[in-house]
C-alpha cells in the first residue's frame, strides 16, 4: 500500500511538471509572437527626415516567412530610401528567439544575391523561392533584448559584429521597440574606435505605418478577441487557413459592418478545431446545404461572435458549381499588426460574381483598383 502511494505521489508530481512546461511553452510562444508582431510590418521615418534633415527618409519593411518552422520566428527585413524604395539597400533575415524570462533575442542573416528577392513581401513567387541555404549568419551581430514593460530594449555586444563598410572594423546596433514605434541606431567603427558610417546624433526613429486600420464601428471589440483567440490556436498547431466573406474585406480595405467569421480550412483541420473549441461548439462539423451552396461547416461562437469554419474541400455553388480552393495562395494581410492569412482579392470578387451579388463586386473591384 505505501508503494503504491508512493508511485502515485510520483505520477502526479511528474505529471504536475508536464502540465507546468506546457504552460510555460505557451507563454513562451505567445511572448514570441507578440515580440514578432511588433516587427512586423511597414515603418517610415518620414516624420524624423521632416524634423531634421540630416535623417533621411527611410522606409522598413519585415514580414514573417517559414511560418512552418517551430524554432523561433522567422522576419524577411528590407530598408530603402523612401524615393526609391524598389531598390533596398539592405536585405535580412531575422531568426526570433526567447532564451530566457524578458530576453529574446534576433540572430542576423544575410542573403545571397539579395535584390532577387527585392519586394518579397509582396511577392507570393520571391517568398516561396527563399530557402535557408540561401541565408548565411553573421557571427557576432546577434541582438539581444530585455523586456521592461511594453518596452524592448537592447542592441549588439560591444565590439563583436564585423564590419568592412567605409573602412569599419566593426558595427554596433542599438533598439527600442514598442507598439507604433521602432528606433534603431546602426553605426560603424574603425579600430581605433572612431565613428565611419551611420547616424551621429541619435537613433533613427520609425512610425508604425497599420494596414488598413479598422475601427471599432466595423469591427467590434469582442470579434478582435474571437479573431485573436482563433489565431493563437491556428498558429500553435501550423493550420493551413485563410479568412474569407466580410473579415477578408476588411482586411483589404472595405467598411463592411463586420457579423459573423468567415474561416476556410482542409476537411481534416475541422474536426481538430472542433475537438479543441468543444466548449465554444454551436454545430459540429456537418453537411451544411442552403439555397446558394453546399459546404462542410463546423459552427463556433467565441466571445458571443459566430464563427463559420468550412472545409475548401467538396464546395459546391448551387446548383452545381464546384469550387475548387488551394489555401496555399492565401495573401498575407495584417490585423492590428499582426500577419493573417485572407483568401485573394480576386478570389472574393469572383465568389461573389456567382452569387450575383452586383454591389458587393463592385465596391471590391473599386478596393482592387485602389491597390494597384
Amino acid at each position: 500500500m505505501k508503494k503504491n502511494l508512493i508511485s502515485l505521489i510520483t505520477i502526479l508530481i511528474i505529471a504536475g511538471c508536464t502540465a507546468a512546461h506546457k504552460t510555460d511553452s505557451a507563454k513562451n510562444y505567445r511572448e514570441l509572437e507578440d515580440l514578432a508582431s511588433l516587427m512586423t510590418g511597414k515603418f517610415s521615418s518620414e516624420l524624423q527626415s521632416k524634423a531634421d534633415s540630416s535623417y533621411f527618409n527611410i522606409s522598413l519593411v519585415m514580414t514573417p516567412i517559414w511560418t512552418e518552422r517551430n524554432d523561433g520566428k522567422w522576419l524577411y527585413v528590407e530598408q530603402a530610401v523612401a524615393a526609391n524604395a524598389g531598390k533596398p539597400y539592405r536585405q535580412r533575415v531575422y531568426h526570433l528567439q526567447h532564451p530566457s524570462k524578458d530576453t529574446f533575442t534576433s540572430e542576423i542573416y544575410t542573403i545571397k544575391d539579395p535584390l532577387v528577392f527585392a519586394g518579397l513581401q509582396n511577392d507570393k513567387m520571391k517568398k516561396d523561392k527563399l530557402t535557408f541555404d540561401l541565408i548565411e549568419l553573421k557571427d557576432g551581430c546577434t541582438v539581444t533584448l530585455k523586456k521592461q514593460g511594453d518596452t524592448y530594449l537592447g542592441g549588439t555586444d560591444s565590439d563583436k559584429c564585423p564590419s568592412d563598410l567605409r573602412g569599419a572594423k566593426y558595427a554596433t546596433t542599438k533598439i527600442i521597440l514598442k507598439k507604433g514605434m521602432l528606433e534603431s541606431w546602426d553605426q560603424g567603427f574603425d579600430a581605433s574606435g572612431k565613428q565611419v558610417w551611420g547616424a551621429a546624433k541619435r537613433l533613427y526613429f520609425y512610425e508604425a505605418i497599420m494596414n488598413n486600420p479598422i475601427d471599432d464601428e466595423i469591427i467590434s471589440e469582442n470579434h478582435r478577441k474571437a479573431i485573436h483567440i482563433l489565431l493563437d490556436y491556428l498558429e500553435q498547431q501550423s493550420i493551413e487557413y485563410q479568412f474569407t466573406g466580410g473579415l477578408a474585406g476588411n482586411l483589404f480595405g472595405s467598411r463592411w459592418k463586420l457579423h459573423d467569421i468567415d474561416i476556410e480550412v482542409h476537411l481534416e483541420s475541422l474536426y481538430t478545431i472542433e475537438k479543441a473549441f468543444q466548449p465554444f461548439v454551436i454545430n459540429s462539423v456537418h453537411r451544411y446545404s442552403d439555397e446558394e451552396f453546399e459546404i462542410w461547416l463546423l459552427q463556433l461562437r467565441i466571445e458571443n461572435i459566430d464563427i463559420d469554419i468550412n472545409a475548401v474541400e467538396d464546395f459546391i455553388i448551387k446548383p452545381a458549381i464546384k469550387i475548387e480552393t488551394n489555401i496555399e495562395n492565401a495573401v498575407d494581410l495584417l490585423f492590428e499588426n499582426r500577419p493573417v492569412k485572407a483568401q485573394p482579392l480576386e478570389d472574393i470578387i469572383a465568389y461573389k460574381n456567382l452569387l450575383g451579388r452586383d454591389k458587393d463586386v463592385q465596391e471590391l473591384i473599386d478596393l482592387s483598383l485602389k491597390r494597384t
